[in-house]
């Protein structure tokens, strides 16, 4: 068996704790759930400190001190109790991948199988449906969940998105900014509709997929989020908007030659879109123009922050408007 560092051995002694107190509290009532938030808080601010300090890190130290701190502000929240339970089930997946660095033969096999199949489906599948299913059923404004608990959430979710992108070697750049296109979530989940609400959580993805990659496939994911996006604050019917998505997600992939990069019925959509909430509401034009600001300084520069910003500013301020005027309607 290989030598555990010291880290590591802290690391499994913690996730062993962890996983076990989380499935008794999810089982029973009363598993004094409080001592495995702040145990889990201690342990993520020592492990950050050491990570700092550490000489050697496989995974860049700053992506794993932000998942750190992004736990640590989601266990010590106000949130109920069993929505962190939930989101920390995650961790049996981290526990098969410590489990699978220090076994050999089937034992290594059996640990591999568990971690990708808990890694998929918890951390890409189940984060994924467990937010969507807390704004469906209007829950979320009875755990005071605020920006910083949205953005906490993303991190962990979107770093969930890198290393698994990472773990099929597949990402070719460094790329985070596609958080920001987030900034009506963290700000107007309230007032989003669920719709919204899914096809902007459905951008980030597929933005940051892109961003990593840089490729017609990607494009092909990034053009379905635009697009779903943009029929769906159209209020376009969502069967239409998902097939008019798909439709604009194709174009990139019939493009033949591999140094092309198409995606113009996107472009239609997006600025079809820009123009209509322009016309409706001649507010939008200043995030509109950051936009283009934004877009022509990542095409020349490859710097994708101020076109991510601007976007999720023209998102949040085409949310707010939009609810405003159907409070002015209902008045």
């Amino acid at each position: 068996m290989k030598i555990i560092p010291a880290r590591e051995k802290c690391g499994l002694a913690f996730l062993i704790y962890a996983n076990i107190h989380i499935i008794l509290a999810l089982v029973y009532d009363n598993m004094y759930e409080n001592i495995l938030f702040n145990i889990t808080s201690i342990y993520g601010i020592v492990d950050a400190i050491w990570i700092l300090f550490e000489s050697v890190s496989k995974t860049p130290k700053y992506e794993l001190v932000m998942h750190h701190l992004a736990c640590i502000a989601l266990v010590t929240s106000g949130i109920h109790t069993s929505v962190k339970l939930k989101v920390m089930l995650i961790e049996i997946s981290t526990l098969f991948l410590m489990l699978r660095r220090y076994t050999s033969g089937f034992t290594k096999k059996l640990m591999h199988t568990l971690f990708t199949v808990s890694w998929f489906g918890s951390r890409i599948i189940w984060l994924y449906l467990n937010l969507i299913h807390l704004k469906a059923t209007n829950k979320l404004p009875d755990f005071h969940v605020n920006a910083l608990h949205y953005i906490s959430y993303m991190i962990i979710y979107l770093l969930g998105i890198k290393w698994t992108a990472e773990s099929m070697g597949i990402v070719k750049y460094e790329s985070y900014t596609s958080i920001a296109l987030g900034m009506p979530i963290y700000f107007y989940t309230d007032i989003l509709t669920t719709g919204q609400f899914i096809s902007i959580f459905t951008l980030m993805i597929s933005n940051s997929i892109h961003h990593l990659m840089r490729n017609k496939y990607s494009l092909s994911f990034d053009s379905f989020g635009i697009v779903f996006t943009c029929l769906t604050f159209l209020n376009i019917n969502w069967i239409i908007s998902i097939v008019g998505a798909v439709i604009a997600a194709s174009e990139p992939l019939l493009v033949t030659s591999s140094d092309a990069y198409v995606n113009n019925l996107t472009r239609m959509v997006y600025t079809y879109t820009a123009i209509h909430f322009c016309n409706l509401y001649p507010s939008v034009t200043v995030p509109v123009f950051l936009c283009g600001v934004g877009f022509i300084r990542y095409v020349t520069h490859f710097d994708p922050l101020l076109w991510h910003l601007a976007n999720g500013f023209y998102l949040s301020h085409v949310t707010y408007l939009l609810q405003r005027s159907m409070t002015q309607i209902e008045l």
